[in-house]
Formats: C-alpha cells, sequence, structure tokens
C-alpha cells in the first residue's frame, strides 16, 4: 500500500496528539422526548412476499399527536449472539394521531442478500420519533415477527422466474419469481497485512485514523480498550526508523481533539469538495444539514457532533490529497464515534464508489478470507447505529469507528505528576 510523504506526516501529528492532554468536555446531550406514543402492527414477515415485492410492509400509528419518524427495517438472523443486519432503506415521514400509515420499506443489497436462501431469524423494525429530517431519535420502539420461510427456498426449488418475471439471474435475482434460491457465492479478497493493517482504506496501512480495528480489548481500562498499534505499521522518519508505539499503545482510546484523516480517491481538488458538499470550516452549521456527507455520530446519544473539514493542502501530488476532519469541539471523553463518508462525489458530480474492502461489508458480500469474515459482524453493528441515526446503508461510501480515551487515562499522568511535586 503506497503512502506519500504528507500522509505520514499526518499520521505522525494524529499519533502525537495521543499524548497531549485534552480539557473534559463540558457539553452534554439532553435526553430526547418520547412524546407521541408510537405504535407497530402488521410486520410483513413472509420471506417470499418480501423477496418478491421488494420490501418489507409495516403501519405506524401515534397514540397522542402526530409526529415525524425515523424508521427502517433489519433481519436478525437465529443465534445467541447473531448481529441484526440492516436490511432496508431508511425512512423518515409523518404519521398522524390515531391514523394507521402503511409504510413500505425497500430492500438494500444487502438485505435482499441476508433473506435469500433458507434462513432462519426474525423480521425486526426499529421507529423512533425525531423533532427533524436527520435529527436526533428519541426512545427506540422495536417490533419483531419470526421469518416465515419459503419451503421452496430449503429445497432449492424456487426462482426461474414467474409469468410475468425472469427469476433469478445474478446473486440476488431480478424478477418477480423469487429470484436466486442460495445466497452469493464468497468472493476471493485477501487484503494485506490483515493483522495490522485496516484494508478499508487501501492508501495506507493506518488509514483510516483514528479507528478502533488498532485496538483490542482490555477490561483493566476504564473504556475496556487499549490501543495496540504494531512496529511495522507506524510511520518511519528519513532513515526509514518506525516511530515506538509503546507509549501510545498505554492509552485507553484516541484524542478528544484527534484529527480524523482518511483518502479518498477521486476527492482530491476544491471542486469534488464542494460538489461532495461538505461543511467547510467558514459555515460549520452544515454539518447538521440532514444530507451531510461528513457526520461524526456519538454511539451513545446518537448526536451528530459539531466537525468541519477540509482537504490537505500540503501535498504537491493529488495521490496523496487526504481528507482531513477536524471535531468542532472536543469529543466526550471514554465515548465511542462513529464516521461515516456518504454519497461523495468527484470534480465532475459524479458519485464515487467506496473500496473493495468496504463495499465487501456494506453491500453484506460474503469472501472466503476468516480475518475480512471475523468483522464482519462489528460492521453490521455500525451499520445498525447509523440507521439509528438516520444513515442509509446503502449510500454510505466508507465508515468506522474509535473510542475517545477517558478522563483518568487523559489526565493521571499529569496529575501524578503535580501531585509528586
Amino acid at each position: 500500500m503506497g503512502r506519500g510523504r504528507s500522509s505520514l506526516g499526518l499520521v505522525a501529528a494524529a499519533c502525537a496528539a495521543l499524548l497531549a492532554v485534552c480539557p473534559p468536555a463540558t457539553s452534554a446531550a439532553k435526553k430526547h422526548p418520547t412524546g407521541p406514543g408510537l405504535r407497530v402492527r402488521g410486520v410483513s414477515a413472509s420471506q417470499h412476499d418480501i423477496l418478491k415485492q421488494g420490501w418489507i410492509g409495516v403501519q405506524l400509528g401515534a397514540r397522542n399527536h402526530g409526529s415525524l419518524v425515523r424508521v427502517f427495517g433489519s433481519f436478525r438472523p437465529k443465534g445467541r449472539h447473531a448481529v441484526p443486519i440492516v436490511a432496508t432503506q431508511v425512512r423518515e415521514l409523518k404519521i398522524r394521531r390515531r391514523h394507521w400509515r402503511l409504510v413500505k420499506l425497500r430492500l438494500t443489497s444487502s438485505g435482499r442478500s441476508a433473506l435469500t436462501g433458507c434462513v432462519k431469524g426474525n423480521i425486526v423494525v426499529t421507529v423512533a420519533a425525531i423533532k427533524r429530517r436527520g435529527g436526533t431519535p428519541g426512545h427506540r420502539l422495536r417490533r419483531a415477527r419470526p421469518l416465515h420461510r419459503d419451503p421452496k427456498r430449503c429445497t432449492g426449488e424456487a426462482g426461474g422466474g414467474g409469468k410475468s418475471g425472469g427469476g433469478g439471474s445474478g446473486n440476488y435475482g431480478g424478477g418477480s419469481g423469487g429470484g436466486s434460491t442460495r445466497k452469493p457465492p464468497p468472493v476471493s479478497f485477501n487484503p494485506q497485512n490483515p493483522d495490522r493493517c485496516d484494508w478499508i482504506d487501501g492508501a495506507d496501512c493506518l488509514f483510516p485514523w483514528p479507528n478502533d480495528h488498532f485496538t483490542t480489548s482490555d477490561p483493566t481500562t476504564d473504556t475496556k480498550r487499549r490501543l495496540n498499534l504494531n512496529l511495522l505499521s507506524m510511520p518511519r522518519n528519513v532513515e526509514g526508523k518506525p516511530i515506538d508505539p509503546t507509549p501510545f499503545n498505554r492509552n485507553d482510546g484516541f484524542s478528544p481533539g484527534s484529527l480524523i484523516v482518511t483518502k479518498v480517491p477521486g476527492l482530491e481538488t476544491k471542486a469534488a469538495f464542494q460538489k461532495s458538499g461538505i461543511v467547510p470550516i467558514d459555515d460549520m452549521g452544515q454539518a447538521f444539514r440532514p444530507d451531510q456527507p461528513v457526520v461524526v455520530i456519538d454511539t451513545k446519544t446518537l448526536t451528530r457532533q459539531l466537525a468541519w473539514a477540509e482537504l490537505d493542502a500540503n501535498p504537491k501530488s493529488p495521490a496523496d490529497v487526504t481528507l482531513i476532519i477536524r471535531p468542532g469541539r472536543n469529543l466526550t471523553e471514554g465515548r465511542r464515534y462513529i464516521v461515516a463518508l456518504r454519497n461523495l462525489k468527484d470534480a465532475n458530480g459524479k458519485t464515487l464508489q467506496p473500496s473493495t474492502g468496504f463495499r465487501l461489508y456494506r453491500d453484506g458480500n460474503p469472501t472466503q478470507n476468516a480475518a475480512v469474515e471475523a468483522r464482519r459482524p462489528h460492521f453490521e453493528s455500525i451499520f445498525q447505529t447509523l440507521a439509528e441515526a438516520g444513515i442509509n446503508r446503502s449510500d454510505l461510501y466508507r465508515a468506522w469507528d474509535f473510542t475517545v480515551a477517558s478522563e483518568k487515562n487523559l489526565t493521571e499522568r499529569m496529575l501524578h505528576i503535580r501531585d509528586d511535586a
């Protein structure tokens, strides 16, 4: 994987920020009122009908007053530790008091893949009131129904097309006859250095940064995580010697004010930045625009964070230009955040396609690689959180998460120096 000198500088600067002590964040999210008394009924659960129609149906109502709501459907496979798979587009719509509204939730390619074949599990519909489009959801109401399996999908007799359709051509089918009876076959994808690099951004081993992929579980820390940077992945000096990761690996998370860095091929010019509509430094209010393509979300409160972005102005070659996202205020200690990039454009306004390493997760395409598949449940949990926050899975260019270091981790060494003086 190639890396430019500027990219190395950014990684080194971001690593250095881990050692900085930042003041605690003072803002706290306000609890969103539950409001209208939402009601859910009539969740469609027929595998045959869902795949034939291409949507999951549900009826929504409100006891107290009308409301703007956010709703989406998931498939939760059978199994004690199974992670729900976001299977539909997210919709935001108005419902009236004491009036049932039929809502059709269109399947995504990942949803169709999850529901194809002889599968067991539940259809789960999640709905929440929101004050504005793209806003923070209130109390989430979930309704689940067991999937009524199509017997033909367990005997291999489905597909082939019905009276009005061409049946199952390709991985996901295409006609009203029901499509393919089997899940798409695993694809061959073998990333370099999967034990220490993240393959969703191939520009640099440590991209995107910061990133919980570079941490490990540690029950002794306040965040239950600890950095786990590999010496071979670290930036190198002019003599080719890598930075020693030992001081960084003492931390239980990343700096609250750390810059966020990733490489987006095709997003290297001011024209592409403007075509994408990315929030700039001189108009940070755009961070809360419903269709803002660059968002940072608190996974505990599901609130968007004030943030702005820019293109690195230092590289001379476009190949080395990275996207830098900066928090508008320090993030909260000990919290986990998700960075989501969606609907990004090039200088001509053409939608940029995600890397293979990320698309495999977004679109639900299985692989033959054990390391890649081991991360799939975690990405499914990210997609679930993003859907609850109003971010459509199918719109994503890239998404990942990171944990901010705890207050104890950020202050204990300085406090020890003070107290020992």
